[in-house]
């Protein structure tokens, strides 16, 4: 929150990929603890639902006892993308290989299959179903994973088809 203050931006949403919901449930818990209107949207990777708004609600609660702190998580702090999981952990989709094509080439970032490139996918998908609109501003967690680009960097590399 310290950086979005020094650049004067408040986001809408800080979008992160959801594997264990570790890294969502501290993320989570900040914001809260912070009072933020900040919401935070994962992107689930390898499992959605139940199971993983409950390993959310449950690792942010026990860092919370731990950090002595009062805040508690609920099912509604947060939002979940559940259905851009996909075949499986680090299969590319054709929404994930957009998105790794499509930020590689306007941002110079560069995205893996696993990870940020399904919570990019998510994002985009969210915007062409004007979930998300222009005036939402929306942050990405960048977090790691480019080693899995280079499983599919033939496929990636590969010119996207010419439209008829």
């Amino acid at each position: 929150t310290q950086q979005f203050a020094q650049m004067n931006l408040q986001p809408d949403y800080v979008v992160i990929p959801s594997g264990s919901g570790s890294t969502t449930s501290g993320y989570v818990l900040g914001l809260k603890q912070l009072q933020s209107t900040t919401k935070v949207m994962g992107v689930a990777l390898l499992d959605g639902g139940s199971s993983l708004r409950e390993a959310v609600r449950t690792v942010g609660n026990k860092a919370s006892s731990y950090l002595g702190l009062s805040t508690q998580i609920e099912d509604g702090d947060w939002e979940l993308l559940d259905q851009y999981i996909g075949p499986g952990h680090g299969v590319l989709t054709p929404g994930v290989t957009e998105a790794i094509r499509m930020v590689a080439r306007t941002e110079g970032i560069f995205l893996d299959p696993s990870y940020n490139g399904k919570a990019m996918a998510g994002i985009i998908d969210q915007i062409r179903q004007g979930q998300l609109t222009k005036q939402h501003t929306i942050v990405l967690v960048h977090s790691g994973g480019l080693p899995a680009l280079f499983v599919n960097n033939e496929e990636l590399a590969r010119e996207d088809p010419q439209p008829a």
